[in-house]
């Protein structure tokens, strides 16, 4: 095979080499799982949330909505993370009597975990009482792009 044959083949088995380096460089720095989604809404609740939620290795972003439905109470978004059993972060979002609130970026993030967390668990209640809360809805980590809903019949 002639030098120049060869030294073009070289150039282009480089080239391909350091193509795939960069694709596989720019899926390192993508999440492996799917975006998850949530709406929680029960009509003998005061409120409702809806939103998303991004994974990451040991953290977690969550966009979204909190609405209170009527003007004389308020109503409170829970968010609690989880690996395994182990609650590892949490935080709230409240919206006032007959608001609707937007928040994010909300992130909870375990970053000393090996592994992160591998689930939220999203509650709606009416702020002034904790024990009318809506049942839990959890989104987990892994392979399936959930969408987490509670809205009684």
């Amino acid at each position: 095979m002639p030098s120049r044959q060869w030294a073009a083949r070289v150039a282009a088995m480089a080239a391909g080499m350091l193509a795939l380096s960069f694709v596989q460089a720019g899926q390192a720095g993508a999440s492996a799982w799917p975006n998850d989604t949530w709406n929680v809404n029960d009509e003998l609740l005061t409120g409702f949330s809806t939103g998303s939620v991004t994974w990451g290795n040991r953290s977690a972003t969550l966009h979204g909505h909190v609405v209170d439905k009527y003007p004389s109470n308020s109503t409170t978004v829970f968010f609690t993370a989880y690996a395994g059993a182990q609650k590892v972060d949490s935080d709230t979002r409240t919206a006032s009597p007959g608001e609707d609130r937007s928040f994010g970026p909300l992130v909870l993030e375990a970053p000393n975990l090996v592994g992160g967390f591998d689930r939220v668990k999203i509650q709606v209640c009416p702020s002034q009482d904790l024990t009318w809360c809506s049942p839990p809805v959890n989104l987990d980590r892994d392979s399936i792009a959930e969408h987490g809903y509670y809205y009684p019949q």
